[in-house]
């Protein structure tokens, strides 16, 4: 008896997992099928500053054209290319910054952009479920980036 409520008890929660979770993702993919948000990096970079959770609800989801000036051009941990946009004042030193992540097949792009250039992106902006989103005390990552003509 015990057995059979313990079996019932754990297909109920399941159940109530699967339904939170599909309602999540419905809720994920309907912001990423959404148009695009424009902004420019600075002012993307200046709203998370000023209130991250705010910008959070604003952004998080959505996929983004962005413009910006490149301020460097590097790998990051996973070896894949980025770019670091300029997001600080005139002869200031950031702390903080604003990455755009690319796939691989990216590379050549990329790295053939040079600092100081004008770009827009296409990018998407992830949910932090504790995998890495967004984060002034370091670094506000863009995903999926792609170059937008």
């Amino acid at each position: 008896m015990i057995k059979i409520g313990l079996v019932l008890l754990l297909v109920a929660t399941t159940l109530v997992a699967c339904t939170a979770s599909d309602t999540q993702m419905e809720r994920y993919a309907e912001k990423f099928v959404s148009p695009p948000i424009t902004v420019a990096a600075k002012q993307l970079f200046i709203e998370y500053a000023r209130d991250p959770e705010q910008a959070a609800l604003q952004y998080a989801g959505h996929r983004l054209i962005i413009s910006g000036t490149v301020h460097e051009i590097r790998d990051d941990n996973d070896f894949e290319p980025i770019i670091e946009f300029d997001v600080c004042e005139p002869d200031s030193f950031c702390f903080e910054g604003l990455v755009a992540q690319f796939s691989e097949r990216r590379r050549q792009v990329v790295t053939a952009w040079q600092r100081g250039q004008e770009v827009t992106l296409l990018c998407y902006i992830p949910v932090d479920e504790g995998l890495g989103g967004f984060s002034v005390d370091s670094v506000v990552a863009l995903r999926m980036c792609q170059p937008y003509n």
